[in-house]
């Protein structure tokens, strides 16, 4: 059987949590949010949120519908459900092609430096 993590993010947003994780690459895995009121308050996160689900990698489990049940049936889909595996696979590829933090700072600098004449 093929074991799945959960973490709790807290109210901050969740690739900013596996970065400080010390995960350098995110897996290839759907999530589940479980938002309990607090993406609600902050729209970042929601923005976040709607755009994992609205991408195929990902589902929510907003504060009414949050129960035992629910929990297990979004586990168990988030189990076997190939297409959010798939659509997990195109999230991790995108953030793999994305420029590291050397890359980024090395631009910056460049764009930005004070230039000495």
């Amino acid at each position: 059987m093929q074991t799945e993590s959960v973490a709790h993010i807290g109210n901050r947003q969740p690739l900013r949590s596996v970065a400080e994780a010390g995960i350098a690459t995110p897996p290839a895995q759907p999530l589940i949010y479980v938002t309990l009121g607090t993406v609600q308050r902050r729209p970042e996160l929601l923005r976040e949120v709607v755009a994992g689900v609205a991408g195929g990698a990902a589902l929510m489990l907003a504060p009414p519908e949050v129960n035992q049940g629910s929990v297990r049936t979004a586990v168990e889909r988030l189990l076997n459900d190939e297409t959010l595996r798939t659509g997990a696979g195109r999230v991790a590829a995108e953030i793999a092609g994305m420029p590291g933090p050397d890359q980024v700072a090395r631009v910056l600098a460049e764009r930005f430096a004070p230039r000495v004449t």
